[in-house]
């Protein structure tokens, strides 16, 4: 009896470690970051988000009125310190879509946008 233990035990572990080599690898991946403007009186909303396994990952924003078939702003000029809370972002270029600046500190924001001053609400624990 105890020698048909020893051999189930060690199949059953060669079986777990075949699994594990042919398993495919698992990749963490999701919002890093989010900001969501305060609610407006005339409805217009402002998301800004950055997906992706780093902090420099990929950034998309979306807002009240933006075309669907908009071409995507790359790239886009990112200081980002976690530790300190503190996070600006605005795109690198004029791309025919209106220009952003977005500065937050802590879990508070400020967008500036198409002339408005639009504060908002950070979310630095996003997954």
């Amino acid at each position: 009896m105890n020698k048909a233990w020893i051999v189930a035990s060690g199949f059953a572990v060669a079986v777990v470690l075949a699994l594990g080599a042919v398993s495919l690898p698992t990749q963490a991946s999701g919002t890093q970051f989010s900001f969501y403007s305060d609610e407006q009186k005339d409805g217009f909303y402002f998301i800004l988000q950055i997906h992706g396994r780093s902090d420099d990952g990929y950034v998309h924003a979306t807002w009240t009125g933006k075309a669907d078939k908009a071409p995507p702003r790359n790239p886009y000029y990112v200081e980002m310190n976690r530790d300190q809370k503190r996070f600006y972002v605005r795109p690198r270029k004029r791309d025919g879509q209106p220009w952003f600046e977005l500065d937050v500190v802590g879990d508070r924001g400020t967008l500036l946008f198409q002339g408005r001053r639009i504060h908002g609400t950070a979310d630095w624990e996003v997954w």
